[in-house]
């Protein structure tokens, strides 16, 4: 942990140095504030996700007995980021996010990275690593207000490593190695991840792309359970399977995303092999296999819609082009969007009656102003079918208002 605070400042502040140094011009537009010189340009971004959550049965603090629903209302992120271009050639970033969980302003990014050749370039540092769809899609861009029960629980989460990528036109490939530490333990998470996509159409107003990613993760023997609040931040961890002492994690991920004017459609299957430690005498529970997808469909009620960029979803801008005598300004209006999902985890093991079979279905409307302002409301209701609790209601109502720069 120590040389990754040490790398995040050395990146933050030689770039600060550098930005002082180069004679900067300031700008303001819709995608963040600009510094800009002839040897470095800085771009500047922050957000503020501001989230609550009306809930019922087990979505209210594991309680399906509980008389009165909860409420509960969070700073769901404040964040900061930094992008750094030097030249034509490299890059860097740092984002800091205040983090509503731990109660303290945690580094999400900090790398540096070098463009070579056309199209590929080498990235070093704490970055996502390259698997899935969703998971590569940023919190500011998702549609839903939290990422589906199948990403959370089985896709690998951000770590310090080494990664070289290549975008293309119609072919978008990563490749990365990584390690992260475990806070419970002394031991680190080797891992490995790539992710392959491929436009088999990629037209300004259509775009339709199918992928696929691999990851592989070496626990060493360190404790391993999937647990997940069910496409709801603020309930606990209600689903959860138990701890085992993992050796190695594998999983497979298939995606698919569409768009055609207003309407999007995306899908993403995985499929989970876990190995346990079998020298470790502390916990009973073997071999593991998990599998889960989710479909998702929103349609925005103007002709132009979301856009993916390279193989990711990108922000939606509810800007529109002006009249004739307006021809070369941009007006504000608003925007609105509806959105639903149906994801399904099958994490349950019937020999040795651990684990839960769940289904999340989600119903939402999205409000966007321009680029800077947008307000989300969720409906979601999750079905478990196996496990502890089995056929126990499970009903929510979340909101968000986002603001960025």
């Amino acid at each position: 942990m120590k040389y990754k605070l040490i790398l995040s400042s050395l990146l933050f502040s030689a770039s600060l140095c550098a930005a002082a140094s180069d004679g900067m011009a300031f700008v303001a537009d819709k995608k963040g504030l600009h510094l800009g010189g002839e040897q470095l340009r800085v771009q500047i971004n922050g957000a503020l996700l501001l989230d609550g959550d009306y809930r019922e049965g087990l979505y209210e603090n594991d309680n399906p007995l509980a008389e009165e629903p909860g409420f509960e209302h969070e700073i769901r992120r404040a964040e900061l980021s930094f992008r750094f271009k030097f030249q034509s050639w490299a890059y860097a970033k740092y984002k800091t996010v205040y983090d509503d969980d731990r109660a303290s302003l945690v580094t999400r990014d900090a790398f540096i990275g070098v463009k070579f050749f056309e199209g590929w370039k080498l990235q070093a540092g704490k970055m996502k690593q390259p698997f899935g769809l969703e998971r590569s899609t940023s919190t500011r861009k998702l549609l839903m207000i939290e990422r589906s029960m199948l990403s959370s629980s089985l896709s690998p989460k951000r770590s310090t490593g080494l990664k070289l990528a290549y975008d293309g036109d119609r072919l978008n490939w990563g490749l990365g190695a990584f390690e992260r530490d475990v806070e419970s333990s002394d031991k680190n998470i080797d891992s490995l991840s790539s992710r392959l996509t491929f436009n088999l159409l990629n037209e300004k107003r259509h775009h339709w792309h199918i992928g696929a990613s691999y990851n592989i993760r070496n626990y060493n023997g360190s404790e391993h359970r999937i647990k997940t609040r069910a496409e709801v931040h603020t309930a606990s961890k209600f689903l959860k399977t138990k701890k085992m002492a993992a050796e190695e994690h594998r999983v497979i991920g298939l995606e698919t995303g569409f768009t055609y004017y207003g309407l999007l459609l995306q899908a993403e299957y995985m499929l989970s092999d876990i190995s346990s430690n079998q020298d470790s005498l502390d916990y009973d529970i073997i071999d593991q296999e998990h599998q889960g997808y989710y479909f998702q469909a929103a349609y925005v009620f103007r002709k132009r819609g979301h856009r993916y960029k390279k193989s990711k979803l990108n922000s939606y801008n509810s800007y529109k082009r002006g009249k004739r005598e307006l021809r070369n300004t941009k007006i504000a209006s608003g925007s609105w969007e509806l959105v639903a999902r149906y994801s399904s985890l099958d994490a349950y093991d019937d020999v040795e009656d651990n684990g839960f079979v769940a289904a999340t279905s989600s119903v939402g409307v999205n409000y966007y102003w321009g680029h800077y302002f947008r307000v989300m409301a969720n409906v979601s209701e999750t079905d478990v079918s196996e496990g502890k609790h089995a056929e126990l209601p499970a009903r929510a109502v979340s909101m968000r208002v986002q603001m960025q720069f």
